[in-house]
């Protein structure tokens, strides 16, 4: 099985959402290939709105750093995206990176091969939030 992972942030040891991650795939992927992302630094870029991947997504300014993902995802298997809760949602680096799939929303151009794909969201919360966060992310696995 191939596993992409895209942590919703940098930090590692001290991060509970990191950690949870590395238990599921300590226990899932057993020498499976998984590949993994940490934002932001694998995508440090917001999306700036231009629609220039509704015409030809290599016209993203951002596309450098956006094909390694979009490849990773189509290639995998499963995709775990883990969201640690910031102010009731997702952090705003994993909105990012979301946003520059919008052009493949099902409104736009749909991508076949995302259409029977798996995923899992793992996030953490101090408290609450946990449920907004997981929709903000859910949403755009959706369409």
């Amino acid at each position: 099985m191939k596993i992409t992972v895209i942590y919703g942030t940098n930090r590692t040891e001290k991060s509970s959402t990191y950690n949870i991650a590395q238990q599921f795939l300590a226990e899932l992927a057993c020498g499976d290939l998984v590949t993994e992302f940490h934002l932001p630094k694998d995508m440090p870029n917001f999306c700036t709105g231009c629609f220039a991947c509704f015409s030809d997504n290599t016209k993203c300014p951002h596309y450098t750093y956006i094909k390694p993902i979009a490849d990773a995802m189509q290639n995998a298997d499963l995709i775990i995206i883990t969201a640690p809760v910031y102010v009731f949602h997702a952090p705003g680096q994993v909105k990012a990176l979301l946003d520059h799939f919008g052009y493949q929303w099902m409104g736009h151009k749909p991508n076949p091969r995302m259409f029977h794909k798996q995923a899992l969201v793992i996030t953490t919360a101090a408290r609450a939030g946990m449920r907004h966060t997981v929709k903000d992310v859910q949403h755009s696995l959706d369409w």
